[in-house]
């Protein structure tokens, strides 16, 4: 279980993104195009620098009908809806006007001619992603001195850069770009006019990304909600025969979809028992006749060996086991290409639920720290997206887990408090919804802070509540 996709389940999603270019300021022909920032709330690519667009949504095909004449030009209505919504930019017949909330259409903005919107490119995400989009990439002049309005929702700030200013950038670190962003904007910057980037084509070329593993499959299974988040993802790597990480649940319809995709299994292994995770190895078990390895064996499966290689086909993991969120958790780390499968240790989103007894935030802090002296580079995680700086993220949920102890202790500043009397201030930023599990998570900081003598219990059983020592104070 976890905190508050494969494309077999899910398909690749069809998406449209929009190159907005006007003249540049600068003295000689030059280009500025408009960029945005994805807002922290975003599900997507948060934080990260990119042109306006998005997925294509069910009304779309209604407005190319509308605007263009013709359903065909779903994902060009998906890039001009998109460009309104987040940058409250208007493609128009006379071109683009500022206008937040409005859309084509609408009375005194007549829509455009889509000749005024050329395709640039088509980018289709590489198979070995786990979330995949086809995105058609659109271009459109805007006159100088056009200023966009962010949503502030998608979208938290929008402005004009020069393509080669917006590259130094991330080079920087200072504005993260995704890989078709990257080379359009690579593309763009031999641009010297408005009509170059009219008349541009970028010819689509896969991305180099270090650390991840092609040969990765995901299948994700049909148990969404608010620990799982999309769902359990199950893991096929290599092939001829693979290695299958975490069948998930007792669902027959995934089982077998993970059985089609991976053909001969050499293994079926198991980063926890977790009920989300576990329960469908045995149906995989069945269908394929591979063994199931663990690190605490239940009946039928067999054990696996903290430091020790899995091999199989063009696989070789090694086994690492990362107590805390279980005592038999266990992740899985490729030597060659720094890849990690870190089942509920670390996710794609979110934080992982430590809840004793079962749970140990003592053994599982020792656990981030043990992984991330490995230096892992993409993570694939029991749940959510794969996650590309490994070692960030292990930093990141270190960084997480300092603060909310910073918080617990100063929770007990004015007197003792059991867990849930704690919960509302540490977590006054949640719905309350989530209150119970936090109390969990509170309850495990405080067992660790207890066991290094920071923290005290009072009361009686049943009523017993937790207290600052002298050494907790000093904190």
């Amino acid at each position: 279980m976890n905190s508050l996709c494969n494309d077999a389940w899910m398909g690749i999603r069809p998406a449209a993104t929009i190159v907005v270019a006007r003249p540049g300021e600068s003295n000689g022909p030059s280009i500025e195009v408009l960029l945005l920032r994805r807002s922290g709330r975003s599900r997507f690519a948060a934080g990260f620098v990119v042109f306006p667009g998005g997925v294509v949504e069910g009304g779309d095909a209604e407005l190319a009908d509308r605007w263009f004449g013709s359903r065909d030009e779903l994902a060009r209505a998906c890039a001009v809806r998109e460009l309104a919504e987040e940058a409250g930019l208007v493609a128009t017949a006379g071109g683009l006007v500022e206008a937040p909330g409005r859309l084509p259409g609408d009375p005194g903005f007549p829509p455009p001619q889509p000749s005024s919107l050329p395709e640039m490119a088509r980018w289709v995400a590489p198979e070995f992603l786990p979330v995949r989009f086809d995105a058609r990439f659109f271009a459109v002049s805007a006159p100088p001195g056009l200023a966009a309005y962010p949503d502030g929702v998608e979208v938290d700030l929008a402005w004009w850069a020069a393509p080669e200013d917006a590259l130094e950038a991330h080079r920087r670190g200072d504005g993260p770009l995704l890989w078709p962003t990257l080379k359009t904007l690579e593309a763009l910057a031999d641009c010297a006019s408005v009509a170059d980037v009219l008349a541009l084509r970028v010819t689509p070329v896969p991305p180099p990304i270090p650390g991840v593993m092609t040969e990765v499959r995901r299948v994700l299974a049909p148990n969404p909600g608010p620990y799982t988040l999309e769902g359990t993802n199950t893991w096929i790597v290599g092939d001829s025969p693979s290695l299958v990480i975490d069948p998930g649940p007792d669902d027959r319809g995934h089982v077998e979809a993970v059985a089609r995709l991976a053909g001969a299994v050499a293994a079926i292994l198991l980063t926890h028992h977790h009920p989300d995770h576990a329960p469908g190895a045995a149906l995989l078990a069945q269908a394929t006749g591979a063994p199931i390895l663990a690190l605490r064996p239940a009946p039928g499966e067999e054990p696996l060996a903290g430091g020790k290689m899995v091999r199989a086909g063009t696989a070789a993991l090694r086994v690492l086991s990362a107590p805390g969120h279980t005592p038999d958790h266990v992740v899985f780390h490729d030597p060659e290409s720094g890849a990690m499968f870190t089942g509920d240790v670390v996710l794609g989103r979110g934080t992982s639920v430590v809840d004793p007894p079962e749970g140990d935030l003592r053994a599982y802090l020792g656990s981030l720290v043990a992984l991330l002296e490995v230096q892992p580079t993409v993570l694939y995680p029991g749940h959510g997206p794969i996650v590309p700086d490994g070692a960030a993220k292990l930093r990141e949920y270190l960084a997480h887990r300092k603060e909310r102890e910073r918080q617990v202790l100063a929770g007990l500043e004015d007197g003792p408090k059991t867990p849930p009397e704690l919960v509302p201030d540490i977590y006054a930023d949640h719905p309350v919804e989530i209150h119970p599990a936090a109390s969990r998570s509170v309850l495990a900081h405080l067992l660790k802070l207890e066991a290094e003598g920071r923290v005290v219990r009072i009361g009686e059983a049943g009523d017993e509540r937790f207290a600052l020592t002298a050494s907790g104070n000093s904190v």
